[in-house]
């Protein structure tokens, strides 16, 4: 079975996954401004099928809705999706009825596109779901954020993840490379700490999202509850 995306890219490509020490020069960076976030890993439900669309490259399909039109987006993020998004939300824009909201259900992947992702969505003024059965991973975790209006369904899985390990390494070589190495590498992860700590605020969003994510155990997922999700302001519905 397929697991979630799990390579969250940093800007210049020098660091996208970090483990052990690393790890901790992230959760460092955000405890000093979210001193009280939980380290509580939430259980998620079962991943889907491995041959389901899921886990393919992201697709958009426009549905017509009384409320206007929907945006449904379902599959990996990569390379350039901001763009790709952008167009299909403009397109939405042009039909009668307008854009009523984006629906995800994605596995993550280039952390940096989620960012863009989240600010073209919020740039056009957009409501993001994800709906009953769906999951929003890593990178789509950070697109849905950019939503005006922010809805995550019972039964709907918002997830959040540590970083694996970082690129062009294995953790253990990464323990025995230079001190210089090390130190550049703890630089770029307390840069990507602020970058996404700024993010959340200009969403609007408790950081305390990211120090969750940081706090998450290696290779695992966790899924906080809608309640949770509503104290951070992940989910602001009504």
């Amino acid at each position: 079975m397929p697991r979630p995306e799990n390579r969250d890219l940093v800007r210049g490509g020098r660091l996208n996954r970090f483990n052990g020490p690393l790890a901790a020069v992230l959760t460092a960076a955000l405890t000093a401004v979210v001193p009280n976030a939980s380290a509580e890993e939430y259980p998620c439900p079962a991943w889907p099928a491995a041959d389901a669309g899921f886990w393919q490259p992201m697709t958009y399909r426009l549905m017509a809705t009384p409320k206007g039109v929907v945006v449904i987006a379902e599959g990996q993020i990569k390379s350039g999706e901001s763009s790709r998004l952008k167009m299909q939300i403009q397109q939405a824009l042009a039909q009668p009825g307008g854009i009523y909201e984006i629906w995800f259900n994605s596995p993550g992947g280039d952390s940096e596109e989620g960012q863009a992702m989240g600010r073209v969505i919020r740039g056009l003024g957009v409501p993001t779901r994800i709906r009953t059965g769906a999951f929003c991973v890593s990178a789509c975790s950070v697109a849905f954020l950019g939503g005006v209006f922010r809805t995550i369904e019972a039964g709907g899985a918002y997830t959040v993840h540590m970083f694996s390990n970082f690129s062009g390494y294995e953790s253990s070589q990464a323990l025995q490379s230079t001190v210089k190495q090390l130190q550049s590498l703890e630089q770029d992860a307390a840069q990507y700490a602020a970058e996404r700590y700024q993010y959340l605020l200009e969403m609007g969003i408790s950081p305390q999202v990211a120090k969750h994510g940081f706090s998450v155990k290696n290779q695992a997922a966790s899924c906080p509850p809608r309640a949770v999700l509503k104290q951070w302001n992940v989910d602001n519905s009504s």
